[in-house]
């Protein structure tokens, strides 16, 4: 497990909240600027690996992701399917649903 889980839950939760806002501070930028300049939407392609790092621990203290494995996530997981992501965020989800 990452040593950010390994520290005292409301250090975790300071962090993660942190982390969220300065996430958030970029696409706000990307899309201010847009507006004037529409290059600057091509900014997005360096920022979704960004705001994805920013995101993964609140998403993982709110229990939207689970990890398996360090190389296995599970998102959105409920009784019915769990939506499998192997390796990085842009690997392609691997849904499994039970037979019907």
């Amino acid at each position: 497990m990452n040593d950010f889980y390994k520290q005292p839950k409301i250090l975790q939760w300071i962090e993660a909240i942190l982390l969220v806002l300065f996430g958030f501070l970029p696409a706000l930028a990307i899309i201010e600027n847009g507006y004037s300049n529409p290059i600057y939407y091509l900014l997005f392609i360096i920022y979704v690996p960004v705001g994805q790092f920013a995101f993964t621990p609140i998403f993982k203290l709110i229990g939207v992701y689970k990890y398996y494995s360090p190389m296995l996530l599970g998102y959105m997981a409920n009784d019915h399917q769990i939506d499998l992501h192997r390796g990085g965020g842009f690997s392609p989800p691997l849904v499994l649903s039970p037979a019907e």
